[in-house]
């Protein structure tokens, strides 16, 4: 059980980094907080700058706890490296970031273990493309897998 609640982390953990690296949405919120603009890293201190500023705004956290966001600091590495992530943890990220409902139930599914369409290819062709010439062969889906047979031209 241990060992499949790690791949559970591991899995919602790699896709709240993607998110939060990728999604210029979300990369606006935790950007605001950092000086250091990287290759794509996400500032795990500014992440949890964010996270700090909702848990002081809903009044789950004092404002006075001056080590709130050194402890988030920890908390956000180990989510985001998939080694532990909690369902307060994630909630607490959902909430923060106002992430969409479409990325909150594919977060929610990943920590559950229920599949997600968060894998393959996905929202990657912003337009249609045209073929440069026409394809001569066909793709047959069968129980056994997929075969590709030529067509006549």
């Amino acid at each position: 059980m241990a060992r499949e609640c790690t791949h559970q982390a591991q899995a919602a953990g790699a896709y709240l980094l993607q998110l939060l690296r990728d999604d210029v949405r979300y990369r606006a919120r935790w950007r605001c907080g950092t000086d250091r603009h990287g290759h794509g890293d996400v500032n795990q201190a500014a992440v949890a700058g964010v996270i700090q500023e909702y848990l002081w705004d809903a009044g789950e956290r004092s404002e006075t706890d001056t080590a709130l966001r050194r402890r988030l600091k920890d908390r956000v590495s180990r989510a985001l490296t998939g080694a532990s992530l909690s369902a307060e943890t994630l909630r607490w990220f959902v909430k923060a970031f106002t992430m969409t409902d479409h990325d909150a139930a594919a977060l929610w599914a990943l920590l559950e273990g229920r599949e997600a369409a968060t894998e393959g290819v996905s929202h990657t062709l912003s337009r249609h493309r045209e073929m440069v010439s026409r394809q001569r062969h066909r793709t047959v889906t069968s129980s056994n897998g997929i075969w590709s047979t030529p067509t006549a031209p």
